[in-house]
């Protein structure tokens, strides 16, 4: 083992607050602004936030290199799902440092409950939301009929 090279100055210490979870942002705010906890959110740059996608706009188009282009209300159900997935994650990792918090589990509940319907009626409309497993299919196999939702342009 080295030894310390500067054994009269000490080593630095991180310092992590302990976080309480008292208010959080809804989905589409939360994936906004890159955490659902306000106490969590500190922006880089003051005052500059990228505009999220105006989904519910008539007509409103998004093809880029080649990928398809959806109806306004399936690109809007899919950012909805990405959304509260994301709450749902974020609840997830609060809850692996804070199991005890019935309020935070509660909401992770109710979130993932809401994530739930929300795929089940995106697949009821538009067929298979994932593979392997996760859903079930109408004959013909409908895995295949394109586009994947990863295929799909924001």
């Amino acid at each position: 083992m080295k030894k310390n090279p500067h054994p009269e100055k000490k080593l630095a210490r991180a310092y992590v607050p302990d976080q309480v979870y008292a208010d959080r942002w809804g989905p589409m705010e939360g994936l906004k602004k890159g955490t659902i906890f306000p106490e969590l959110h500190q922006p880089y740059v003051k005052g500059v936030q990228k505009k999220m996608p105006e989904y519910s706009k008539p007509g409103h188009q998004m093809a880029v290199a080649g990928r398809p282009v959806l109806e306004p209300a399936q690109r809007k159900m899919l950012f909805t799902i990405q959304a509260v997935e994301f709450t749902v994650l974020e609840f997830n990792l609060y809850l692996d440092t804070h199991p005890e918090d019935r309020k935070a589990l509660n909401d992770y509940n109710k979130a993932t409950r809401q994530l739930l319907a929300l795929k089940r009626d995106y697949e009821a409309r538009y067929g298979p939301f994932a593979n392997f497993g996760s859903a079930t299919s109408q004959f013909p196999w409908q895995w295949i009929d394109e586009p994947w939702p990863w295929e799909i342009s924001f």
